[in-house]
C-alpha cells in the first residue's frame, strides 16, 4: 500500500461522514494509551499462562538397562503400560508423592491414554542406525532396555515421576517373571506328582506280582530239588516266553533280581514323591500369595517369606524335601538378581529445563499482538460510537 494511500484509512462513520485518517487514528490511541497498555498486559498475561500449556517447561530423562530381559518378555509384560490405574496405583505405594501431586500425574496420564510418551523400548540398532549401515546387523533387534522421558511443569515432580516409571519398569517386569514361574509350576508339578502316583501304584502292583511269583517257585524248588540237574546241559532261549521253560532255581533268581529292580525304583519314585509334594504345597501357596500382593515387589518378599518358612518344614529335612529346597532357592536367586542388579539405570535421571526461546518469545508476541489489536478495535469502536450514538439513537 503507497503513503498516500494511509491518509485516508479507516473506518466509515456512516451517512457520508468523514473517514478515519491514520493521524486521527494516531491521535485516537494516544487518548487511549490507558487502554492499549491494559489490552497489551492482558496479552502478554495470557501469553504467559500459555506457556505451560504449550510444553512442560521441566524435563527429567533416563536409561533403564534391561539386558537380563527379551524383547518377547518386555512384550508381554508392557501390557501393564497400558494401564494408568496400576501405575497411580504404584506411584501412590511409594509413599513420594503427595494428594496434590498424585492428583497431577494422574490427569497427565489420563491425557496421554498411555505410559509410552514417559517409557519406549531401547534397542542394539535403531532405524537410524541401519540406514547408515551397509548391511542389518543380526542383533539389530536385541532389546536393551528402556528409556524414561518425562515432561511435566515442576522439575520435583518430574524428577519424581522419572523414578517411579523406572521403579514401575523393574516392578512389572519382576512381576512378570514371577508370574511365568509360579503359575506354569504349579500346573506342571501337580501333573508330575500325578504320574509320580500312577507309577508308584503301577510298581507296586508289579512288586506283588512277583512276589507271589517268587513264592510259587521257591515252592516248586522245594517240591523238587533235584530239577535243576535235569537240564543243566539243556540251551533253551529266554526269548519269546521260552524262559518259563528254565529251570526253577533259575527262574527263581530271575524273580528275585527283578525284586530288586523294583524295590530300587519305588525307593526312587517315593523319592521323586516327596520332592514333588513339597515343590506343590510352596508353588499353591506361592500362587495365593502374590496374588493378595499389589506390586512385584510385594509379591518377592512374599515369596521369600514363604520360601522361609517351607524351610523349616519337617519335610525339609529329607534328601528329597532338600532338593526341593534347592530347586526354589535357584529360581528366587534369579528373581532377587532381576530386582536387584539386573535391572538397573545406565544413566541415572538427569534433570534439565526445557525452556526453549521461540516456545516462550511465540507465546509472549501472540499474546501482546492479540491485546494491542483488541484494545485498538476497541477504541476505534468507542470514538465511532461517540460521533454516531446521536444520529443513530435518532433513527
Amino acid at each position: 500500500m503507497k503513503p498516500e494511500q494511509l491518509e485516508h484509512v479507516g473506518a466509515s462513520t456512516g451517512n457520508g461522514g468523514d473517514l478515519l485518517s491514520l493521524r486521527d487514528l494516531v491521535r485516537l490511541m494516544w487518548r487511549r494509551k490507558i487502554l492499549l497498555g491494559v489490552g497489551a498486559a492482558i496479552g502478554l498475561a495470557c501469553g504467559v499462562a500459555y506457556i505451560p500449556l504449550l510444553s512442560a517447561p521441566f524435563r527429567n530423562d533416563a536409561v533403564l538397562q534391561l539386558q537380563a530381559v527379551t524383547f518377547q518378555e518386555y512384550k508381554r509384560y508392557s501390557a501393564a503400560l497400558a494401564d494408568e490405574t496400576r501405575f497411580v496405583a504404584f506411584a501412590t505405594s511409594t509413599g513420594q508423592f503427595s494428594d496434590g501431586e498424585i492428583a497431577t500425574v494422574r490427569a497427565d496420564v489420563r491425557r496421554m491414554g498411555t505410559l509410552d510418551k514417559w517409557i519406549r523400548p531401547l534397542f542394539t540398532v535403531t532405524k537410524v542406525d541401519v540406514k547408515d549401515l551397509p548391511e542389518t546387523p543380526k542383533d539389530s533387534s536385541t532389546f536393551t532396555g528402556v528409556e524414561i522421558d518425562v515432561e511435566l511443569n515442576s522439575a520435583e515432580l518430574a524428577r519424581k515421576v522419572a523414578l517411579a516409571s523406572g521403579e514401575y519398569v523393574r516392578d512389572f517386569v519382576v512381576g512378570g517373571r514371577i508370574y511365568d514361574w509360579v503359575l506354569p509350576g504349579v500346573a506342571e508339578n501337580l501333573a508330575l506328582l500325578s504320574r509320580a502316583d500312577l507309577a508308584i501304584t503301577r510298581t507296586n502292583f508289579e512288586l506283588g506280582q512277583a512276589g507271589r511269583r517268587r513264592a510259587e517257585l521257591a515252592q516248586l524248588v522245594d517240591r523238587f530239588p533235584n530239577a535243576d540237574r535235569i537240564s543243566q546241559r539243556q540251551v533253551i532261549s529266554v526269548q519269546n516266553g521260552a524262559e518259563k521253560f528254565l529251570p526253577p532255581v533259575t527262574q527263581l533268581i530271575g524273580v528275585e533280581a527283578e525284586l530288586v529292580n523294583l524295590r530300587s525304583q519305588m525307593l526312587y519314585l517315593q523319592r521323586d514323591r516327596e520332592r514333588l509334594k513339597l515343590l506343590v504345597d510352596f508353588f499353591e501357596q506361592a500362587r495365593d500369595r502374590i496374588r493378595e500382593a499389589r506390586t512385584g515387589s510385594e509379591q518377592l518378599a512374599a515369596l521369600n517369606k514363604l520360601f522361609s518358612a517351607i524351610e523349616k518344614l519337617p519335610a525339609s529335612n529329607g534328601e528329597a524335601g532338600r532338593e526341593a529346597i534347592e530347586t526354589i532357592r535357584v529360581e528366587l536367586n534369579q528373581l532377587r538378581g532381576l530386582h536387584a542388579d539386573m535391572i538397573r539405570y545406565l544413566t541415572a535421571p538427569a534433570e534439565y529445563q526445557r525452556v526453549r526461546q521461540i516456545r516462550v518469545v511465540s507465546p509472549l508476541l501472540l499474546g501482546l499482538g492479540i491485546g494491542l489489536l483488541g484494545a485498538i478495535f476497541f477504541a476505534i469502536f468507542a470514538d465511532w460510537w461517540r460521533r454516531n450514538r446521536a444520529t443513530i439513537l435518532a433513527r
